[in-house]
């Protein structure tokens, strides 16, 4: 008898009212019959089961999306923008055509100058004198000058011809270039478009249609929208090939339609030179990545196709200068003017092969022609001899081999600075930032790495331990390093040299009408800074009172009885402050004050009177705030400590200060950078606000009608100089906190390499010197009667003292006179 076998226990149905899986697997065996035993599912590792739970909660709780990347084009992150801006990108054609054709003619110069007698039966200065109420000027003129006269008394132009007729090409390019992109998007005929931009409405066209030719407007094919697309590539190419810098800028403000103009013709001529140099720069990348997103790939294609084309190695140079391999950037500088100087070479041979087949001409009777003789002073003296630049600015973009010298005599300067700030950075142990501290433009400031100084005044050096600080003088002071540094400034200073003596620089008299303007000027209307630290942008004249001839402390300049210093004129350049300022940086760098000392005063007084208006706006330098800062931050802690140290500042001219020494020449340019500077030239300014105030209301009173515009209700009084700064700073620091601390890397660098290498060394040659010095003094003292023995022994005294030593032998000075 079988046994009984245990019922099973019911199972319990699940809640979701699905079949039980007992149930299903019953049923299925029931249909199958006798099936095999079912596999056993494999166990998930931990790993698999965090896998999957990762899963789970992704699909849970997605990720937010990626935050947006401006793209911008590559144009706008090109350097020395802002020294191209100006009228010129507004002006029309015409107006610019005849400020080009005035600023070239060298009949025109004295007048528009304004510094020559004009040809009337008054002069320009009376007619100034009498509208200010000025004593008149002597009987004699002001300026003797006549056209066509001697090459080296001729007046510059205003505006240099070269980089003149290349803006002014460029902005016609430019134009054009829209126009026709305008045309191919809309697809409508120039005169259509034309009537458009007239206004819509009876009557416009000028035959009393709406313009259109026969009151159809025919749709444009496709092909011929591509060959406008074209032609506007090739405008823009031409554009950017004259200057890549005022291209960028005038495109910056030209149609929108331009940007996608070369990606739009490459669709179909994707092998096209034009369209791939065109859209090299109109290609949207990540802002301020250019380093990292762009390569030299295409521009090696258009140079290998196009070995002459010079403008591409530009370009590629700038391009390696952005990624910080100056090296390459270097040679292609190089290659490009030894180019440059073999077509100027044969375009003037050919200029004077074409001038001596003209001179053999002759005219009836075997003489030479008349007109002949008469045509060739005037066109000689149309074109000065020691200005290359303007005979071969006559075409736009001939001014390549300055750009050339210009970029290549940056890229030393950057190099050499590169070097030190590698230097720098290992001593801190700091891994170095992408793209370098500079950061395509020199944002990066030491707080952005990581840096927080307590005196920023200090610098780097200063606020590093003494471990440190030796760390540095073995560093910064390696012989290898320094000769590298040293080579590449002194390279600098050759090339931005060559690039200035293009531009001549010409002295006014003295007692002329700019010296008497610049009297009258109000100090206001510029912007100079009582300070510079956290100033990126300054004005160009903000250094132009950090000279002698403004120290109000001295009393001829504060009684007004000094004499006035002569104005110094000049070619206006948009880069010409930048090189001029290099050059100073340079010399700073290179430790060589007594050079630094003379450009410091004629880059001073050049600035004062340095106008690009009505072409273009006052430029902002970076190396000027740079070279401000360094200089004003020596002089609160070198020159301080110099000071305390009871060494007198020197006296005399900018020459006598020169023969000094280096440093007696530094001393110099930073006293002029002291707290103490600022507070009496504030004083002095204040002073003279006040009584041009009282002359005001004196001459208002005695006229009822100013007085009583005077005494309007509402009327806004300025505050003090002082007064204003602080309110512009405390709204500077609104927009910006770190305002007031923000200091460049580069002149972190170049402070830590001043303070750690260049004036210890000029100190210890100072004192090796003064050591001579006194043991020729103390020599001669020897040789005397008894008479000069109490001076040699008080000298000898001295020497032991300086020394360190007890003994008073003069056995060491005797010895080294005899030798």
């Amino acid at each position: 008898m079988a046994s009984e076998l245990p019922e099973p226990a019911p199972s319990t149905p699940p809640e979701d009212g699905s079949p039980d899986v007992s149930d299903v697997e019953d049923a299925g065996a029931e249909q199958s019959g006798p099936a095999k035993a079912k596999k056993k599912k494999k166990r998930k590792t931990p790993a698999q089961k965090r896998a999957a739970a990762l899963e789970r909660e992704k699909l849970n709780n997605p990720a937010p999306p990626p935050a947006p990347v401006l793209k911008i084009s590559r144009n706008k992150h090109m350097k020395y923008i802002s020294s191209y801006h100006g009228p010129w990108l507004q002006l029309p054609h015409e107006v610019l055509d005849s400020l080009l054709h005035v600023n070239c003619d060298p009949e025109a110069l004295p007048t528009v100058r304004g510094l020559m007698e004009a040809k009337s039966t008054s002069s320009a200065y009376d007619r100034t004198a009498r509208l200010r109420g000025l004593p008149a000027p002597p009987s004699d003129p002001l300026l003797t000058y006549n056209y066509p006269g001697d090459e080296e008394d001729r007046l510059p132009p205003p505006i240099d011809p070269a980089v003149f007729r290349g803006v002014a090409a460029i902005r016609r390019l430019v134009d054009d270039a829209a126009d026709l992109a305008v045309r191919a998007a809309s697809g409508m005929s120039a005169a259509a478009l034309g009537a458009l931009n007239m206004g819509s409405g009876m009557g416009n066209g000028p035959l009393g249609n709406d313009g259109t030719q026969g009151g159809r407007n025919v749709p444009m094919s496709p092909i011929r929208q591509h060959r406008l697309r074209l032609l506007a590539v090739s405008k823009l190419a031409d554009a950017y090939r004259i200057d890549e810098i005022a291209a960028s800028v005038a495109v910056m403000q030209g149609a929108t339609g331009l940007d996608d103009l070369a990606q739009r013709v490459m669709r179909h001529e994707p092998d096209s030179a034009d369209a791939q140099y065109v859209n090299f720069f109109h290609e949207k990348i990540p802002s301020r990545t250019l380093a990292l997103s762009t390569d030299t790939l295409l521009l090696d294609q258009l140079i290998a196709k196009n070995p002459n084309k010079l403008e591409y190695y530009r370009t590629r140079g700038i391009v390696h200068g952005f990624k910080q391999d100056y090296q390459a950037a270097i040679r292609n500088y190089t290659d490009a003017l030894i180019q440059a100087k073999n077509v100027r070479k044969a375009k003037m041979f050919h200029s004077n092969e074409s001038g001596n087949k003209g001179g053999k001409k002759k005219g009836k009777g075997g003489k030479s022609s008349s007109k002949d003789k008469e045509r060739a002073p005037d066109a000689s003296a149309s074109v000065p001899a020691r200005e290359e630049a303007t005979a071969m600015g006559k075409e736009p973009g001939d001014d390549i081999e300055r750009q050339m010298l210009f970029h290549r005599g940056m890229a030393h300067f950057h190099y050499a600075c590169k070097l030190i700030e590698d230097a720098v950075l290992d001593i801190e142990g700091i891994e170095k930032p992408q793209g370098g501290l500079s950061n395509e433009g020199g944002e990066l400031t030491l707080r952005n790495v990581g840096i927080v100084l307590k005196d920023e005044n200090a610098g780097l050096f200063g606020c590093a331990s003494p471990k440190v600080q030796d760390k540095y003088r073995e560093v910064l002071g390696d012989p290898a390093l320094k000769e590298k540094v040293t080579t590449l400034l002194r390279k600098s200073i050759r090339d931005q040299e060559r690039f200035l003596s293009y531009f001549a620089i010409w002295e006014a008299p003295s007692n002329s009408i700019l010296e008497d303007e610049k009297r009258h000027h109000n100090p206001r209307a510029t912007d100079k800074p009582l300070t510079f630290r956290g100033r990126r942008l300054i004005h160009h004249r903000s250094l132009s009172n950090r000279t002698r001839h403004f120290d109000a402390r001295r009393p001829e300049v504060r009684n007004g009885t000094a004499p006035n210093e002569a104005a110094l004129l000049t070619t206006y350049h948009p880069l010409l402050i930048e090189a001029h300022f290099s050059v100073l940086l340079n010399h700073l760098l290179l430790g060589d004050f007594a050079a630094l000392v003379g450009q410091h005063y004629k880059i001073a007084r050049l600035m004062d009177y340095l106008e690009g208006y009505p072409v273009f706006l006052p430029a902002r330098s970076l190396n000027q705030s740079e070279y401000a800062e360094l200089l004003e931050r020596l002089a609160t802690t070198w020159l301080k400590k110099r000071e305390d140290g009871g060494v007198p500042a020197p006296e005399g001219t900018e020459e006598d200060v020169a023969k000094e020494g280096d440093l007696k020449s530094l001393h110099h340019i930073l006293s002029f950078f002291t707290e103490d500077f600022v507070a009496a030239f504030v004083a002095a300014a204040e002073a003279a606000d006040k009584e041009a105030k009282d002359e005001a209301k004196a001459k208002a009173s005695s006229n009822s009608i100013l007085a009583l515009l005077d005494s309007g209700a509402g009327k806004e009084t300025k505050g003090t100089w002082r007064e204003e700064r602080e309110k512009a700073e405390a709204e500077r620091r609104k927009i910006d906190p770190s305002y007031a601390t923000y200091n460049t890397a580069r002149a972190e660098v170049a402070l830590a390499w001043l303070t750690a290498v260049i004036l210890p060394e000029k100190e210890a040659e100072e004192r090796e010197e003064r050591g001579k010095g006194k043991e020729k003094v103390a020599g001669k003292g020897k040789g005397k009667g008894p008479a000069a023995s109490d001076e040699s022994e008080a000298d000898d005294r001295g020497v032991s003292r300086s020394n360190g030593s007890g003994s008073t032998s003069r056995a060491g000075p005797v010895n080294g006179d005899s030798e």
